[in-house]
């Protein structure tokens, strides 16, 4: 069967046809079609150049920090970035690929030509332009009981590997890992505080057996890819730059750090403040100080 073009915008793909991803068809129950609005080719390489980034709606500064981190990464190294363009998570992540002229597909319960939330109208016209979206319901589908977790499995099977940054128990993000790890795809997480609900399912996936993202290499790592460029260091003071330069090797208090850098505890702390509000280092509980995820991409 050929695939079907039903408007200007929207193809139909059929299960066994033409454009189809044959990656589906390691789920018990493939779509028997896709409806996409976009770039066709985006579904080309799946899934050995495709990575999941899924997370929580409500996601924190740091979840937002670290999907955008994540997406630009991946943009950047060749790499799609497949989700589910829900609010929080899911939307850093395209939003980031789309920034590093990258690709993304995004994978609605909605019908392809209804932008659920309502607020991601924007996202959804950028991703139409420049990527792929997705929907096993036909054009004009509200959402309905059920819609996400079916959803779901086709963001997994659609990946070589899904990466969650934050997410409680129970969520269509765990969802989304689940389904990876019964098809035989990678399933990762990002860990976050132990008192957090927003990472309490991350944080279980990494004890469950999933592989722990620590790093933006972590991450690339997954998929075969490394770093497409050099990190260059972002624009900062001169006393900035000194603490930065420090914290290359790794994490250190402000008494390592200002015998290392031959800078007055003031100017440490100072500087310190500063390129945390920028969102370049984190403290950790201990007070120890390194570069965050997002900086590494910077």
């Amino acid at each position: 069967m050929r695939s079907t073009k039903l408007a200007p915008s929207v193809v139909r793909l059929v299960q066994g046809g033409p454009g189809y991803p044959a990656c589906l068809g390691a789920l018990p129950d493939p779509p028997r079609q896709l409806f996409c609005i976009g770039d066709l080719t985006a579904l080309g390489p799946a899934p050995e150049a495709l990575v999941a980034i899924v997370g929580t709606r409500e996601a924190t500064l740091y979840g937002l920090r670290v999907a955008t981190a994540l997406g630009r990464a991946f943009a950047e190294a060749g790499a799609i970035v497949v989700s589910g363009m829900a609010r929080g998570v899911d939307s850093a992540a395209h939003d980031a690929a789309i920034k590093a002229g990258g690709k993304t597909i995004a994978v609605l319960g909605t019908g392809p030509d209804l932008p659920y939330p309502v607020g991601n109208r924007d996202l959804h016209a950028r991703v139409a332009a420049s990527g792929l979206i997705v929907s096993e319901s036909e054009p004009g589908t509200k959402a309905f009981q059920g819609c996400f977790p079916r959803r779901n499995r086709i963001i997994a099977a659609l990946a070589k590997a899904t990466i969650v940054v934050e997410a409680g128990h129970r969520s269509g993000a765990i969802n989304t890992a689940t389904h990876a790890g019964v098809i035989g795809r990678l399933f990762a997480a990002v860990p976050g505080p132990i008192d957090s609900p927003r990472s309490a399912g991350a944080n279980q996936l990494i004890r469950d057996g999933g592989h722990l993202i620590g790093s933006i290499d972590d991450a690339l790592g997954l998929l075969g890819l490394s770093r497409s460029r050099a990190v260059d260091r972002p624009a900062m003071g001169v006393t900035e730059a000194e603490v930065w330069d420090c914290l290359g090797a790794g994490e250190h208090g402000v008494d390592a750090l200002c015998a290392r850098s031959g800078l007055p505890v003031r100017s440490v702390m100072e500087a310190v403040s500063r390129l945390e509000l920028a969102g370049l280092v984190t403290r950790s509980p201990d007070g120890r100080i390194g570069r965050s995820l997002a900086s590494l991409t910077a």
